[in-house]
């Protein structure tokens, strides 16, 4: 079963976003099957309202996923979340590198941020 609510949530104020997704999580604006197999949730980084609400509701869970850039921005973040993961004791199952490079024509491997690459693995441990 798959319940989008990206469309819902974008037509709501940026202000009070966080508080609409912990009331959606909540069961008294949706009955979950239970138990869920997956539940995948596309949370804004670091350790922002929306993920402290997601993780507050969602009880139980297995472990989770990270995507991150492999850009210095975006580790500032991703280190925040880490932490928070391990505070709350919530395994962390993988790390996937979002837009860490492509295939050129040439067949060469290119890096789409002008900022320096950083190895995500390292970070992570």
């Amino acid at each position: 079963q798959l319940f989008v609510i990206s469309r819902i949530i974008d037509d709501v104020l940026a202000s009070s976003k966080w508080r609409f997704v912990t009331e959606l999580l909540s069961a008294e604006i949706i009955t979950w099957p239970q138990p869920l197999d997956f539940q995948i949730a596309d949370l804004p980084p670091s350790t922002s309202n929306e993920m402290f609400s997601f993780f507050d509701q969602v009880k139980d869970l297995f472990g989770v996923v990270i995507v991150s850039q492999p850009t210095k921005i975006s580790t500032i973040g991703l280190i925040r979340t880490i932490d928070l993961l391990r505070v709350k004791q919530i395994p962390i199952l993988g790390l996937v590198a979002n837009q860490d490079g492509f295939l050129n024509r040439l067949g060469e491997i290119e890096y789409q941020f002008l900022s320096p690459r950083v190895d995500l693995q390292k970070v992570a441990l």
